[in-house]
């Protein structure tokens, strides 16, 4: 469940940090 929980976690920031690269 904890690696899961971090695969999650990863999805939901990668995004975040190329939106923040791209701007």
């Amino acid at each position: 469940m904890a690696g899961g929980g971090v695969m999650l976690l990863g999805l939901k920031v990668v995004p975040l940090l190329s939106s923040l690269i791209s701007v």
